[in-house]
């Protein structure tokens, strides 16, 4: 666990937060995140969630983030439309449909991101939505990269089932701030459980 999130409750840097918590996700071995990824894919797949799902919206990978490509993978030969985020200003992003990896583009921040041509998707009831962080804790708050993408996004679409995917070593105590949107679900290899205060 970071330094910075030994310290429970109180105000905390996040900039170090995130500084400690990059530095331990990039720490866990190349296998470990691989055998982790595909056991989070696998817990998500047996959900009822996933199975009612017409389309997951997620990430691709960035660094040491969770791997949720086996996921979608299965979710787009099931016929299941897969919606990827794409920066679209310093404050906004919007998610777009992708059916192969090799059609994304890059994207600000090192990120891999859709082609924009078509229509944005947005969550409808049923819909499953994949969230990665850097850090997350058991009230189903997390932390990202600092940008408050995410929170906004999440904010502004109130459907589909919203849920964190991470590492298990990524579980912290985190100090809430107003703009954080908690989660009701988690998912990590260990499996996929309810937060102890999620909001959506």
């Amino acid at each position: 666990m970071p330094d910075a999130a030994r310290r429970g409750t109180m105000k905390i840097d996040r900039s170090a937060l995130r500084r400690d918590a990059k530095a331990l996700r990039d720490a866990l071995s190349e296998g470990f995140r691989a055998e982790a990824s595909e056991a989070v894919c696998r817990n998500i797949a047996a959900l009822p969630e996933y199975a009612s799902a017409r389309t997951v919206f997620a990430y691709y990978p960035m660094g040491s983030e969770l791997d949720p490509r086996p996921l979608l993978e299965k979710a787009l030969c099931e016929g299941k439309t897969v919606a990827l985020p794409k920066v679209m200003g310093r404050e906004r992003m919007a998610f777009y449909p992708v059916t192969s990896w090799d059609s994304l583009l890059p994207g600000p921040f090192g990120l891999r991101e859709p082609e924009s041509g078509g229509d944005e998707i947005l969550p409808q009831t049923g819909d499953l939505i994949l969230v990665p962080c850097l850090l997350f804790s058991r009230e189903g708050q997390r932390v990202g990269y600092g940008g408050g993408y995410y929170d906004r996004w999440l904010a502004a679409h109130g459907e589909g089932a919203a849920m964190i995917v991470a590492f298990s070593a990524q579980e912290a105590a985190i100090t809430p701030e107003a703009h954080d949107v908690a989660l009701r679900r988690i998912a990590t290899e260990k499996g996929v459980f309810s937060s102890q205060g999620g909001q959506r």
